[in-house]
């Protein structure tokens, strides 16, 4: 009996977040209330570690007269320890000693013979090169899962992936793109950064394998899965203000179910964690209030843009995690930010709850195929190939076509 009864309760408990997360605004002001009081991480508070090698490890922080804190990030994954005592008695901010552990067969670990310091704020990479770990505060392109393809005869592609997850998400995609002779970019930035964070880290991973890989300026085709989508457009969006020069690489930008109208699932996920605290769609409000799409520009000149949308299940009206309505730049009705005409079927993520099964590989060849094929002139109202929605001048209206 009791076993039916915890079944019961996981099942509405897995509906409500279901139905939150769905949503299409703060549906209950509780929620946003517990989202914003607990938790106060912020950037400025964590020390983010980036794990370039091939298998997973142990980062720990000394933290003078308290016990260590520590945190595995797999590989290729990154992530940060939030840190409260970032300054000392004098305002001057601490250097924090770094140790390691490689975490091998069985779960054990073992240490590693090096360590590193770091201050709040600042961020740690590693990777293994020529029979040893190498550290630094920028990415190494090389140690990428995709790494340096410096061939600038080919077209070149960048995958920026979601919230709590990793540049792995895109292997089935880079496999792909190489196999249709597109050179790959991609990188980790912190799981559960702020937006602000993972555009600072994308900034930092597109200029230097810029420089390194051959890419020119307006020759880079960037996508964005949920959250990295958001990343993609703070770059864009604050490319005078905070100097995010990578945004000149950039071509045009797709997004994949990104929640550009927020995530209701955030106000339950919130206490921990910057990321989710920023997908609460009272904080994608005001972030688009101060980020119009007719501001999305580099240099002056409108980069081009397309939301694509999908869907899993139709009531609630969503992919499993986010709400088509949300998937929207912005629902403005004289809006000229384009998304896709149609609604694609897709899971948010694999283990989505949904009505409609859609086999995660024919789903993503899909969606790949359409990108990288779309090679329509970037002038006029028709940016893209790829049927959409917008508000035409010429017309005068919302057309879809």
């Amino acid at each position: 009996m009791s076993v039916r009864v915890s079944s019961v309760f996981i099942l509405v408990f897995i509906l409500l977040l279901l139905i939150a997360g769905c949503g299409t605004s703060d549906s209950n002001e509780e929620l946003e209330r517990v989202g914003s009081v607990f938790g106060s991480d912020h950037d400025y508070e964590h020390i983010t570690f980036v794990n370039q090698t091939t298998h997973d490890l142990k980062f720990a922080v000394d933290i003078t007269w308290r016990p260590d804190k520590h945190k595995t990030v797999g590989s290729h994954e990154a992530n940060y320890i939030s840190i409260a005592e970032c300054y000392d008695g004098d305002g001057n901010k601490k250097n924090f000693e770094i140790y390691f552990k490689k975490i091998v067969d069985g779960g054990a670990d073992e240490d590693l013979s090096l360590n590193a310091h770091r201050k709040c704020g600042e961020n740690l990479y590693i990777w293994h090169e020529d029979g040893e770990y190498k550290i630094s505060d920028d990415p190494h392109i090389e140690a990428d899962l995709s790494g340096c393809d410096d061939d600038d005869t080919k077209p070149a592609v960048l995958f920026a992936h979601g919230y709590n997850d990793s540049q792995k998400a895109w292997n089935y995609f880079a496999q792909q793109a190489k196999e249709k002779g597109w050179r790959v970019f991609r990188t980790s930035v912190s799981q559960d950064g702020s937006i602000k964070k993972r555009a600072h880290m994308l900034n930092s991973y597109i200029n230097k394998a810029a420089k390194q890989c051959n890419i020119h300026n307006g020759s880079l085709r960037v996508v964005g899965h949920s959250m990295g989508g958001l990343d993609l457009r703070y770059l864009v969006s604050y490319y005078d203000s905070e100097n995010f020069s990578a945004a000149k690489k950039i071509e045009r930008v797709y997004t994949i179910a990104t929640p550009h109208q927020g995530d209701s699932l955030g106000n339950l996920a919130s206490a921990g964690s910057d990321a989710a605290r920023d997908l609460r769609p009272s904080h994608m409000e005001e972030f688009n209030k101060r980020n119009p799409y007719s501001e999305f520009k580099v240099d002056g000149k409108q980069l081009p843009f397309l939301a694509i949308r999908f869907y899993c299940m139709r009531v609630p009206y969503c992919d499993g995690m986010v709400g088509v309505d949300n998937q929207i730049y912005e629902k403005d009705y004289y809006s000229k930010a384009p998304y896709s005409m149609a609604v694609y079927e897709g899971k948010h993520f694999p283990g989505a709850i949904c009505e409609i099964s859609v086999p995660a590989e024919l789903e993503q060849k899909s969606i790949i195929k359409m990108i990288l094929d779309d090679e329509k002139a970037l002038d006029g109202d028709n940016i893209y190939s790829i049927p959409q929605c917008y508000y035409s001048d010429t017309e005068g209206a919302r057309v879809c076509r």
